[in-house]
């Protein structure tokens, strides 16, 4: 699943850097990803976003470059829906900090609950 993501990531990244070759600064496509990572990723960005498109795609696009060199964010559905929440309120500030921060606080939380965190 990791190699998947970073597949996913660099295509994305491909995509992003021609477009903006030839349009200018558009926003990369980010539907590919799971809703958890778009979701960390805009939060991330929410403040950039104010600052305009420029900004805005900017740190988007860091958010990716971090991501790919990353794990990514760790499966957490085979837990029960309580277990999922716990671990989803624990790490809801680092969800504003970015996938990689995300993700890297959920691994955590499964370590601490004897699970080995699987991407």
């Amino acid at each position: 699943m990791r190699s998947y993501l970073k597949y996913s990531v660099l295509i994305v990244l491909g995509l992003f850097a021609l477009a903006k070759l030839a349009f200018g600064a558009n926003l990369p496509d980010i539907s590919g990803l799971s809703q958890d990572t778009q979701l960390s990723i805009k939060m991330a960005c929410a403040l950039e976003k104010t600052e305009g498109p420029a900004k805005y795609t900017d740190c988007i696009l860091q958010q990716f470059i971090k991501l790919s060199q990353s794990p990514g964010i760790p499966d957490i559905s085979s837990l029960s829906q309580d277990t999922q929440l716990s671990i989803k309120m624990a790490c809801a500030l680092e969800k504003t900090q970015g996938p990689v921060n995300y993700g890297s606080c959920i691994a955590l939380h499964l370590r601490s609950i004897g699970v080995d965190p699987s991407y």
